[in-house]
């Protein structure tokens, strides 16, 4: 890619998310951004993380081995291994057959044989199959559960949950239709 074509790249980018002065780090030789921007807002330098393209694990697509990435990852095929990132985690479609751990999870139409870890949010919805603990701040829960759940804040069940195991939460909210067969525990 040339250089004129780059900076032109760049400049569209900045123009539309940001409007104050930036500074840029390791720029691929694709043009595409992996790593931060730094903006300064009145005086003030924030950190912002920059979405970098994720990885994709299509249809039809089996990997056998744990993923580890600084990115976001989508399956929409099968995994044999944990799955470690430092973005979100979306699985729809997919098999899985290891742990997820991610800062946000987002699963539907899925299969998974293994723990969902979450520093935030998990959202586990649409027909999905979870055999395995579950332990994020946020959840919300619309699938097949097998395993216990911890809840840091919230955890809600929509009315086509089962959830077969214990719970651990601060604040729940059970839609009329979901059923839990275990204890409840709330947290302070």
């Amino acid at each position: 890619m040339n250089t004129e074509k780059k900076d032109s790249t760049k400049s569209k980018f900045f123009d539309r998310y940001f409007d104050n002065d930036t500074a840029v780090e390791n720029e691929s030789e694709t043009g595409i951004l992996n790593s931060k921007v730094e903006v300064e807002s009145n005086g003030v330098y924030n950190e912002i993380s920059v979405t970098k393209t994720p990885s994709v694990i299509s249809s039809g697509t089996v990997i056998q081995g744990n993923l580890n990435a600084d990115n976001d990852i989508e399956v929409y095929g099968q995994v044999i291994g944990n799955i470690v990132s430092t973005g979100v985690v979306k699985v729809d479609g997919g098999s899985i057959t290891g742990d997820i751990k991610a800062n946000k999870i987002l699963v539907k139409r899925s299969v998974i044989q293994g723990n969902l870890d979450s520093e935030s949010m998990i959202d586990v919805v649409d027909d999905t199959q979870v055999t395995g603990m579950i332990s994020g701040l946020d959840i919300v829960l619309n699938c097949q559960c097998k395993g216990n759940i911890y809840a840091g804040e919230r955890l809600r069940l929509l009315e086509s949950s089962i959830v077969k195991g214990d719970i651990q939460t601060k604040t729940i909210k059970i839609e009329e239709g979901s059923r839990v067969e275990g204890k409840l525990k709330m947290i302070k």
